[in-house]
Parts: structure tokens; sequence; C-alpha cells
């Protein structure tokens, strides 16, 4: 069964490909949906009980709060604020116990063990996927994402697992440049931006030599990548004429996304700043404002619902945060991302660095509140600074491939 629910779980993690996303009515359904319910009745069985630590307990009141808020001042709907609570409340619980009942067990670096191993074998399927589709196939505007639902989404999967072996190159050499690889195949700004990240917390000490020499490395490959990645150049040129001229006419869709998300939230922090429009609110500040964005006219020419791309979750879960929760809610980030970092050595801050990574491709990309990995991310994160484990564990147990039958003796 303990099998069951970390293969299960991180099966969930790394399969967002795998759901039936709403058009217009904002309801996805995800494999995730349906095997969580069964899991959190094991581990229900499997622990006994339902723990939460403390001061989680003033984010979940600080969010009753906001949609309490929200259904007053009449931001949002009556039902929409507390759906998404309720969700969170749960899938939170789920994955703070589930960590928590195999740290207790002292399985914790089995859990990242097993992660590394499922980023690992993820990248292969998705660098045969490329070889499949782009090579073979022909098809060049292909873009590596393996089994997730796009590029972004599978390099901010496998950043943590990209860190940790870069950091342990050494032994596990080729997993490392497989999952180097796969992530240069997702030809994605935010997979790139999370190397040249990872090469900046690659060295202890930030005022080494070697950190010039790694900033050069960074500049030329931005540099390189401008000049030679079409796509990239267009982002980034499209989003910079977008942002100064504040007018989207003209821009891509992933820079219109941005932008317009940026807009609409700017205007709910002009009127909200402290407390923002209210839990679950986006969808319907992004309705009341967009209009006013210029530009915005030439995505609704274009048919379909372009206009709204991304108006569910802002597109980035630091604007979505800031539209719904103010600077209240980013101020429980910042405490959760500072109060949580582990240093007690060396590996349990490789692992709160890797993490981060995460951390900082989802508050700059992806504003979805129901993403399995977010939680799954949070709750390492957390517990890498309450679980005790030496060195030598960390080296016995990630930095080598673990035999299927010693994980299986482990987990039994």
């Amino acid at each position: 069964m303990n099998k069951y629910l970390l293969h299960s779980t991180l099966l969930c993690v790394f399969s967002e490909a795998l759901a039936l996303y709403g058009r217009g009515n904002g309801v996805d359904l995800k494999l995730f949906y349906f095997i969580l319910p069964i899991n959190f009745a094991l581990l229900i069985f499997k622990q006994g009980n339902l723990k939460f630590p403390q001061y989680f307990g003033y984010i979940f009141g600080f969010l009753f709060l906001s949609c309490l808020f929200s259904i007053v001042f009449l931001y949002n709907s009556p039902t929409k604020g507390y759906f998404q609570l309720i969700g969170i409340t749960f899938v939170s619980l789920y994955f703070y116990n589930l960590i928590r009942y195999f740290s207790q067990n002292g399985w914790f670096l089995l859990v990242i063990k097993t992660y590394l191993q499922y980023a690992y074998w993820v990248s292969i399927l998705g660098i045969v996927l490329f070889v499949v589709i782009f090579g073979l196939l022909g098809e060049r505007t292909y873009r590596l994402h393996s089994i997730m639902a796009e590029p972004a989404h599978f390099a901010g999967i496998v950043l943590p697992a990209f860190f940790i072996l870069m950091k342990n190159k050494k032994v596990n050499s080729i997993k490392f440049y497989v999952i180097l690889f796969s992530l240069i195949l997702t030809f994605s700004s935010v997979g790139y931006l999370g190397i040249f990240i990872s090469l900046f917390l690659y060295q202890e000490n930030k005022f080494a030599f070697r950190n010039l020499f790694i900033f050069l490395i960074i500049y030329l490959s931005v540099t390189l990548a401008y000049v030679f990645v079409d796509d990239f150049r267009l982002r980034v040129d499209d989003t910079t004429q977008s942002y100064v001229s504040n007018d989207v006419e003209g821009a891509n869709l992933s820079t219109y996304a941005l932008i317009s998300n940026m807009f609409v939230t700017e205007q709910v922090f002009q009127n909200n700043p402290v407390l923002g429009a209210g839990l679950g609110s986006h969808p319907e500040s992004h309705k009341l404002y967009i209009s006013k964005l210029p530009g915005q006219e030439t995505f609704i020419d274009k048919g379909s619902n372009l206009a709204n791309l991304n108006a569910d979750d802002a597109n980035s879960l630091f604007l979505r945060i800031l539209s719904e929760l103010g600077l209240t809610g980013i101020f429980f980030v910042v405490l959760f991302l500072i109060k949580d970092y582990s240093n007690k050595n060396l590996y349990s801050s490789i692992i709160s660095r890797a993490l981060l990574i995460y951390f900082i491709y989802k508050l700059f990309r992806e504003g979805n509140y129901f993403s399995p990995e977010m939680y799954f991310f949070v709750f390492l994160y957390y517990f890498n600074r309450i679980v005790n484990y030496s060195v030598d564990d960390f080296n016995q147990i990630v930095t080598s491939w673990i035999s299927k039958k010693t994980l299986n003796i482990r987990l039994s």
C-alpha cells in the first residue's frame, strides 16, 4: 500500500496532460481528482488521523476571510471562492499528511529519490517523443513536453531534479545530461530561465570568483538563444514592446496572456492593494477591466476566446495572488519561503534550493491553484526543514539509484 500511495501520487504529479480542460466554465477534470479521494481514504486508514501545522491554519483563516470579503463587496460570486478554498484545503491536507507519513517512517529521502527517478524516465520519454514527432514525422513546431500539458510545465516539474543532479553530476552524470537535454528541447524561455537560475544557485559562496564565470556563461547563453531561437526572440521582443507601449496589438499569444493579466492585476491592485479582490476573483476582475487595455480588441476579432486567454489563472501565480489576495497574500508566500528554507547541512540546502527554482517558475509562469506538483513540492520544502538526515543518508539514498528490490523492502 505504501508503494501504491507514493507511485500513484507521483503519477499524478507527472501526468498533467491526462486531463479534460474546461472551456468557458473553467472546470478541469484531471487524473489526480479521481485518485485523490481513494488515496486520502487509504492514508487515513494507514495513519489514523489528520494533522496540519499551526501557522498554515492562519493562512487558511485568511483565505476564508478573503472569500467572505469578496462576496460582501461583490467582487466574486458567493460560491466560486469557497469552492476554491475547499479544494485547496482538501489537496493540502492530503499532501501534508502523505509527506508527513513517509517522513515519520524514515522514507523522506526515498520520496525525493523516487521523484528523481520519475523525472529521469519522463525526460527520456519526452526525448523519444521529440525524435519521433519532430525528427521522423517532420512536425517542426513541436516542442518537448513529454506527458505534461505544455513545455513550460514540463520544465517547471523537472527543474528541481535537474538542480539536485547538477550538484551530484559526478555520480549521476548520464541522468543529469538527459534531463538537461530534455530541458533544452522544450525551447521554453521559462525552462531556460530555470537553468540560468540553477547556475546562480549552484555556488555556496555567492561572492566566489566562479560566479563571475557562471554569469558570463549565462549572458552568452541568453545572447545565443536570442540570436538563434526564433520563439525566444519573438517573446522577448513582443513582451518588451507591449510592456513599454502598454498596447498589445500585434503581440503573440504568450505576450498577450502575460501583459493582459498584468494590466488586470494592476487595476485590482490600485483599488485593493492590501487584501486584493478575494480568493477566486481574478476571472471576474478580468471581465471587468480587460476592455480598458489598448489593443485587446484585435484578439476579439481573431475569434474564439483569445481575449480571455489565461483569465482563469492570471498566467502567473504571483499575479493571481496579488490580484486575489493582495500584499497580504504575497507576505504569506515570502514568509513560507523564508521560514521553511532549510540550511541544516549541505544536502538539505540543495533540496531547498532545488524546490525554490520550481517556486520561482510557478510564481512567474503559472497561476493554477490545483497543479498537484505544487502541493507535492510545497510540503517537501516544509518537511525538508523538519526531517533530520545526515550527509551519509543523502549519499546512500539520493545520489545513487536504489535497486527495485531495496525500494520494495523499504516501502513494504
